[in-house]
């Protein structure tokens, strides 16, 4: 269609606000919350005139098998950035105490203005190893990936 032509019209489809506050915050902690504009994202959903049912965001997190990915985003966003988050809808998702005192440590201010993460492979690893719903298989996809690095260096010539 060229300039001036009208388009007809498309159905388009969207998420619900609830399963974008969940796909947003799962997206983020994917990455170590590693931009800060992904929090910023996740507060202006958060605004009172989006009316989030945060039952359904705690039901949808839940959905996923990582609702204490999408509580690392949700309490560094409440932290951080002022995030109107309930306190109710945090504690639903959290992951055990332990894993909380370390998120809070790994997605600190100065962390995460720092973006240290992204400068420290081992650090990255570490973080998604402790955060992580089930250690052993993130700590085998480890194991894995420094093998085939191993296998890969010894490979090259030189």
């Amino acid at each position: 269609a060229g300039p001036g032509t009208p388009l007809r019209p498309r159905a388009v489809r969207w998420l619900r606000p609830e399963d974008e506050a969940v796909y947003l915050a799962l997206h983020a902690s994917n990455h170590a919350l590693q931009r800060l504009a992904w929090l910023f994202d996740l507060k202006l959903l958060a605004l009172p005139d989006t009316r989030l049912d945060w039952g359904m965001v705690v039901e949808r997190a839940r959905g996923t098998a990582f609702p204490q990915a999408v509580w690392y985003a949700w309490d560094a966003a409440r932290r951080l950035l002022a995030a109107p988050v309930p306190g109710e809808a945090l504690a639903a998702l959290a992951p055990p105490r332990w894993q909380q005192v370390l998120a809070r440590r790994f997605f600190s201010d100065a962390r995460l203005l720092g973006a240290s993460l992204l400068d420290s492979r081992a650090g990255w690893m570490a973080a998604k190893l402790l955060l992580a719903p089930r250690m052993g298989s993130v700590a085998r996809y480890g194991v894995r990936r420094a093998r085939n690095a191993v296998r890969a260096s010894l490979r090259r010539p030189g």
